[in-house]
């Protein structure tokens, strides 16, 4: 059995500061307890990278820390605060947001390992039932579960009347043929070049600010702290190294995760299979593209034909609530089959939009429309990139603010488009990339992932959202299937890309 690990800053000697700093106020005192704080502020952001800020505030439940170390957890996190050991933002907003706490600066290096002695801790870890086997328990440390927003949060459960529905053990097979294959232990990393380039990379972000990472969310635009994304990637490249990839799906959009699509794109390329070359096949402009169902009233009204997907196909599309009532999902409708009828004349808005997806070019195409109707001159397609993630992920509401121009140039470009958007939005900002991530979900496992396991069963192939990895060598067949599955219930041809993962994209960065 593989030896259960905690990983803290390299520089942080926990017996010397049990020494200098009295415990005797502390029931039961137990040096792990500590140690297992101290490691969440590594172990949350190697699972999800978005919820931590931009000052490197890693927010972490206080109900699951009472589940793992007690009703003194607050003492531990006091004991810690007053050592000079973490800081707190000392934020807490109920049912928001859970208070952030990071490493004071002194103790911002690199990582070392401890093994694990507390034999509770031990016993909890090994009880956790696998996430894809249906269970409804919460999945904590290595099977940490998240919602957005707040860390180590217990997922609301599908309720009685959704359960009834679908049967989330039929579902959970979907994703047999990518689990078998993160079993079999094939999957290794250079983590020596991979360690180096985490390093390195976080020591150029550390001297220049421009080179951070930044996301859109529903509260806009993100800066993503530098030590936190090397603290999360220092350990999702030791979970491969170790096999321990915590492979599952989750039931909010049904994305299957694990360390490897937690890890950060360019750190892949340091991963192969039996020794061989790995290639992903990803849909371009996903995104986009996946819209393009829902912005057709037949997907909505379940009337598609030609083999289109329709809502109902989707076993948990609705699971969450959408709409507030059916007024609003009929103002929905009525939307799109408006937008509809100006995709019939070249050039029409809904006629350009799906010219543009259909291409592969979308954000090409989308600069040209930028600069021939409002003069806008961007010189490459990340500049533009943020417009549509600001339509899709921001609140409605954000679009009055300074950093909602580009949303702003979408809705002037887009404006029906940007209604159906806003429509979903209405009740929750959420709700737009949930229903794409649910769509690409089950097009990815019921249909792509479904095939392939039939057909070529002893090929392996593992699965990043929207991306299917598989052997150098098997990309051409790969592909095909996924244009022709995907190109079924879109009603066209999406384009795709392929990416080789080449150790030497990491050697010439470091």
């Amino acid at each position: 059995m593989e030896q259960q690990l905690f990983y803290i800053p390299e520089n942080i000697d926990i017996d010397d500061i049990i020494r200098k700093n009295s415990i005797s106020h502390i029931d039961g005192f137990n040096r792990d307890k500590l140690l297992y704080i101290l490691h969440l502020l590594a172990e949350i952001p190697s699972r999800n990278k978005d919820l931590t800020d931009e000052e490197g505030y890693v927010p972490i439940n206080a109900e699951i820390l009472k589940q793992w170390i007690g009703k003194g957890y607050s003492d531990y996190l006091t004991y810690l605060l007053e050592a000079g050991i973490i800081e707190t933002d000392d934020q807490f907003i109920v049912g928001v947001k859970s208070k952030g706490y990071r490493f004071c600066e002194r103790y911002q290096q690199s990582l070392k390992s401890i093994p694990i002695t507390n034999s509770i801790l031990l016993k909890k870890m090994e009880g956790i039932k696998q996430p894809n086997k249906g269970t409804k328990e919460p999945q904590i440390f290595n099977n940490v579960t998240y919602s957005s927003g707040m860390a180590i949060e217990k997922k609301e459960p599908v309720n009685a009347s959704t359960a009834s529905q679908f049967d989330l053990s039929s579902i959970g097979s979907k994703y047999t043929p990518i689990e078998r294959w993160y079993k079999a232990g094939g999957l290794n990393i250079n983590d020596k070049l991979a360690h180096a380039y985490n390093a390195e990379i976080y020591l150029q972000k550390k001297k220049d600010r421009s080179k951070w990472d930044k996301t859109i969310s529903g509260r806009g635009i993100e800066w993503k702290n530098p030590y936190t994304q090397y603290l999360g990637t220092h350990l999702n490249i030791e979970k491969i190294r170790r096999g321990l990839f915590n492979a599952h799906f989750d039931q909010n959009v049904f994305r299957y995760h694990s360390a490897l699509t937690s890890c950060k794109r360019e750190i892949r390329n340091a991963v192969t299979y039996d020794g061989e070359e790995l290639v992903s096949i990803d849909l371009s402009n996903s995104q986009p593209t996946l819209l393009t169902l829902l912005l057709d009233d037949g997907f909505w009204t379940n009337e598609a034909k030609g083999g289109k997907l329709n809502s109902s196909d989707i076993p948990y599309l609705f699971i969450t609530p959408i709409f507030a009532n059916h007024k609003h999902l009929s103002n929905t409708i009525t939307l799109c089959k408006n937008a509809q009828n100006n995709r019939i004349m070249e050039g029409d808005e809904m006629w350009n939009y799906y010219r543009m997806v259909s291409s592969g070019n979308f954000y090409s195409e989308f600069r040209h429309l930028l600069k021939d109707k409002l003069g806008f001159d961007f010189k490459t397609n990340d500049e533009v990139k943020p417009m549509l993630f600001t339509v899709l992920f921001t609140d409605n509401r954000f679009i009055g603010q300074e950093e909602a121009a580009p949303k702003r140039i979408f809705r002037d470009i887009f404006p029906q488009i940007y209604e159906i958007t806003a429509s979903i939005k209405r009740a929750k900002a959420e709700n737009l990339p949930i229903l794409l991530q649910r769509i690409e979900s089950y097009i990815m496992y019921h249909r792509v992932v479904a095939r392939i396991a039939q057909e070529k069963s002893y090929l392996p192939i593992f699965t990043l959202h929207d991306s299917v990895v598989t052997l150098k060598g098997y990309e051409e067949y790969v592909e095909n299937v996924m244009k022709e599955e995907f190109g079924k219930c879109l009603g066209f041809t999406p384009h795709f890309k392929r990416e080789y993962w080449i150790e030497n994209k990491l050697k010439m960065a470091i």
